[in-house]
């Protein structure tokens, strides 16, 4: 509701301006007495504004505790996490033991389909053209895997440790598309910017829609973006999501994707323990 009302304060002038912005003073003061959230509702018409102008935005990944599985006060956090910059961490959430055995098995899976992609073209060319449908090698080391993944149990989420968050996120029943393997190899190709999906619709007026896909990760390696033991890690443009409305090739590469939406934040880094779930709308820019 902050949001519509400061979208509503930013696109009006004059004394129509004047109107709203009274309005929307005289909410803030109703819903500091009712809620007691003084901080948290300047915060968000702060950030309401920040994407609506293209810039300014946070610089930092919010990442949560595992407490945000069980405590609705932390699961709400998660639903503004994702509203408001379109990412978020929960840090810590499996266990080494859980980690080892589903890195151990990805190995194996990945080593199963260089073989029989190898088997069919001689071996695994780089790009959409020369994938199948259950893997694609993205970029020079960098596979998209579903073989052998895709519906297997030990890849589900058998402990139930992120299902209630999607439906917590959601607000309402769901369904899994499909749970694959994204397997980078040492000294691989950086990808450029893009998005994993689109808008419902391409018109901007639609832009401030709910989220309605989610991708949800969980990293079995540390994923470190700086020092002596960087190994890459995504990069996201924070709020992006409410910027890739109607940008008919967001879902392709290219470098020039942050310029062209008009997000003039840096972007931020992400850095995460294996066992970490990473969730994210998959309209945001990365």
């Amino acid at each position: 509701r902050a949001s519509a009302i400061a979208h509503c304060a930013e696109t009006g002038g004059g004394c129509g301006e004047t109107w709203r912005r009274r309005k929307f003073e005289e909410w803030v003061d109703l819903t500091r007495m009712q809620r007691g959230r003084t901080r948290r509702t300047t915060e968000v018409f702060s950030a309401g504004r920040r994407w609506l102008s293209g810039g300014g935005g946070p610089s930092q990944i919010r990442v949560l505790n595992p407490s945000c599985l069980t405590r609705g006060e932390g699961r709400s956090k998660l639903s503004e996490a994702l509203r408001e910059d379109g990412v978020c961490v929960v840090k810590d959430v499996f266990p080494s033991s859980w980690i080892q055995d589903r890195l151990c098995s990805a190995r194996q899976k990945f080593d199963e389909c260089i073989s029989v992609a190898a088997g069919h073209a001689g071996r695994f060319e780089v790009g959409i053209q020369h994938g199948f449908k259950e893997a694609v090698h993205r970029a020079r080391g960098r596979y998209d895997i579903l073989l052998g993944v895709n519906g297997a149990r030990e890849f589900l989420d058998g402990e139930l440790r992120f299902s209630h968050l999607v439906q917590q996120v959601f607000g309402s029943d769901h369904k899994l598309l499909f749970n694959g393997m994204l397997y980078s190899l040492p000294g691989c190709a950086e990808q450029a910017w893009h998005a994993d999906g689109e808008h419902l619709f391409a018109s901007k007026e639609y832009n401030l829609l709910p989220l309605h896909c989610l991708n949800v990760f969980v990293p079995l390696v540390d994923i470190v973006s700086r020092g002596p033991h960087a190994n890459g890690g995504t990069e996201f443009c924070l709020q992006s999501h409410r910027l890739t409305c109607g940008e008919d090739n967001i879902i392709w590469q290219c470098p020039q994707h942050k310029e062209a939406i008009g997000h003039k934040s840096a972007p931020a880094p992400l850095d995460c323990t294996a066992g970490s779930i990473v969730l994210f709308d998959y309209r945001i820019l990365h």
